[in-house]
């Protein structure tokens, strides 16, 4: 069956685990990228909720709105390359040869409704051969209305032999009860490169959060990955899968404060 048509199949497929959200009830907005700066209210929601200062982020998505950010160009005198997915996809050849290779659009109704809604907003993240990154690269995500549903599909690629360490900070502001994050992520680590991944999510009760992340890992290459909940939600379900050539190594370590009637 052609794609498309098992991602119109999927759109009403749940998923095997977890609460079924119904889409239909929230919002879907317009995709679109941005030049500038957000209002002083993402910027104390991102420094108080996740610890992320706002301009020191290369990737800032609100609901479906993406701001260009600076930072990404300091990344660059790296030749490191930081910038909207969907601009990547227009751009860069291996984006659009990586993109939905991990992750199978139709595995339920969120990956589904991510790849037929969601305008590929997310953060495309590429390391060139041999480069140590010396700082983090700052990512971060935040829904700011209760009824609206985020999507965000991210793909990292360190090149071989390159490391580099990604925080993506995950959040509402203080106040806000309700919507969906749906987050797509698919990474690749080369043959001896390393990636450490942490991802901090702060949200609220009435948020349905659904990651679905993937990794591939090649010869030699390492993997860690951080993942922090310490916030009431409706639920959170996800199941993340790595592959790993010979000798690769992954660890994968998560910490959650549940607390309310969430389900996590």
């Amino acid at each position: 069956m052609p794609l498309e048509e098992r991602v119109r199949a999927a759109l009403s497929k749940p998923a095997p685990l977890g609460v079924d959200v119904d889409l239909s009830k929230f919002r879907f907005s317009e995709a679109r990228i941005t030049v500038g700066e957000p209002d002083e209210a993402v910027a104390t929601a991102a420094r108080e909720r996740v610890g992320i200062e706002a301009e020191k982020a290369s990737y800032l998505q609100v609901g479906e709105t993406v701001f260009a950010r600076a930072m990404a160009r300091k990344l660059a005198s790296l030749g490191v390359v930081v910038k909207p997915l969907r601009q990547a996809l227009e751009e860069d050849p291996l984006a659009r040869k990586l993109s939905w290779k991990l992750v199978d659009p139709a595995a339920d109704k969120y990956t589904a409704h991510a790849y037929a809604y969601g305008g590929e907003l997310g953060y495309y993240i590429y390391v060139p051969p041999g480069v140590r990154v010396p700082w983090p690269i700052y990512t971060c995500l935040s829904l700011f209305t209760g009824d609206e549903v985020q999507f965000t599909h991210n793909i990292v690629y360190v090149d071989e032999g390159a490391e580099a360490v990604v925080t993506t900070g995950c959040l509402v502001p203080h106040g806000v009860r309700g919507g969906v994050h749906i987050g797509i992520s698919e990474f690749y680590v080369a043959r001896g490169a390393r990636l450490s991944f942490a991802m901090i999510h702060a949200w609220s009760e009435g948020v349905y959060v659904r990651p679905r992340t993937a990794v591939r890992v090649e010869e030699g290459g390492e993997y860690l990955s951080y993942y922090v909940v310490y916030s009431p939600v409706a639920s959170i379900q996800t199941y993340p899968v790595v592959h790993l050539g010979r000798g690769a190594k992954a660890k994968m370590v998560s910490v959650i404060a549940g607390m309310g009637g969430g389900e996590y």
